[in-house]
């Protein structure tokens, strides 16, 4: 089971890109395979970290995730194409899916099923050096303002291998990453999930897409959110507000009350998170309404004796259920002392 490193852009927000550059080459030195970038708006612009990362660094890349909705299809398979120039033959790694839970704040969401199969198909045919006609693909066409007759192809091929994943983990969007796409990834509330039981049947809905196509293995990459300090106390604040969220997403995604209380997470306080959200609070300001049975479900978080036994178990599971990558995230409130505490105290508890 390989690991790889997730950069959040927005979390590292004050750092320059040589600042990510050296945060990635940290990263590669403690034997990460995978260095993955987040799609957000009014951060770094991912495919610029990209090209950055593929000229510096000789590991594998991707993007985790790329959202549908920020750049057409044909912009964005020029984008993926080019980077594969850079890549030497290193494989290149796309996730698409439809956000985070703010994108509706600031781009229009439409179809987000509709849109994610026409996206994964779009890409790969462009990147496969076939012909796309707008007509094929309404929702994109319609999205995009492509004109009524257009028809797309690139004019270059990629140098490397190119893996697209799904990284929307609804049943419907786990549906088409299996019959559509190279792999799936799942976000760190899958081990929450996982503990109540859920796990094997989110598996089966993206395995039955697979075998009603000619595939290669379906890769599995579990996305692990974890926060490392000395400081336990630090490391579980810098959590709180993303556990916050990620346990109301868990509600969204339409599981019962009666799974947040098996995971220890006292409704109630999901409600708050509700309530807070509809009134517009931002991500830093629902940090106070993440309580320790939200970080506990959501994330690896504390000092490093106590990520290590936690990242034990969930290596566990994931060895168990086929899993190929374990995909660290976020790190901790400082994250080059992370990478040291991860790779000199946390990762020897892993057979990665």
């Amino acid at each position: 089971m390989e690991l790889g490193v997730q950069l959040h852009l927005p979390t590292y927000s004050n750092s320059s890109l040589a600042g990510l550059l050296e945060l990635a080459r940290d990263a590669t030195s403690v034997g990460v395979r995978q260095i993955w970038v987040t799609d957000n708006l009014q951060s770094r612009n991912l495919f610029v970290v990209l090209a950055a990362l593929a000229i510096e660094l000789d590991v594998k890349l991707g993007a985790a995730t790329m959202v549908q909705y920020f750049r057409s299809p044909v912009e964005a398979a020029d984008a993926i194409a080019t980077i594969s120039d850079l890549m030497q033959g290193r494989e290149l790694s796309i996730a698409i899916a439809r956000g985070n839970p703010y994108t509706d704040r600031l781009i229009e969401v439409r179809k987000p099923v509709t849109f994610l199969q026409e996206s994964a198909r779009c890409i790969k045919q462009l990147l496969e050096g076939g012909r796309v006609d707008a007509a094929g693909y309404p929702t994109l066409a319609s999205y995009f303002n492509f004109a009524p007759n257009a028809a797309f192809q690139l004019g270059f091929k990629p140098t490397g291998p190119i893996r697209l994943y799904g990284a929307g983990n609804g049943p419907r969007a786990l549906a088409i990453a299996g019959k559509d796409m190279d792999g799936v990834i799942f976000d760190g509330r899958v081990w929450a999930l996982a503990a109540i039981g859920r796990l094997d049947e989110l598996l089966a809905i993206a395995g039955r897409g697979v075998i009603t196509r000619e595939a290669g293995h379906h890769r599995r990459i579990g996305q692990v959110k974890i926060s490392v300090a000395r400081d336990a106390d630090a490391a579980r604040d810098f959590a709180r507000s993303s556990a916050a969220i990620r346990s109301l997403g868990l509600r969204r995604r339409g599981y019962p009350d009666s799974d947040l209380q098996r995971l220890g997470i006292d409704p109630r306080d999901v409600d708050k998170v509700e309530r807070e959200t509809a009134e517009g609070a931002s991500a830093d300001e629902l940090q106070p309404y993440g309580t320790d049975a939200m970080v506990d479900a959501m994330y690896v978080a504390g000092d490093p004796e106590r990520c290590r036994a936690r990242l034990k178990e969930i290596g566990a599971v994931a060895a168990t259920h086929g899993f190929d990558q374990l995909m660290l995230s976020e790190l901790g409130p400082d994250p080059s002392e992370a990478l040291r505490l991860i790779a000199t105290e946390v990762l020897p508890a892993l057979n990665v």
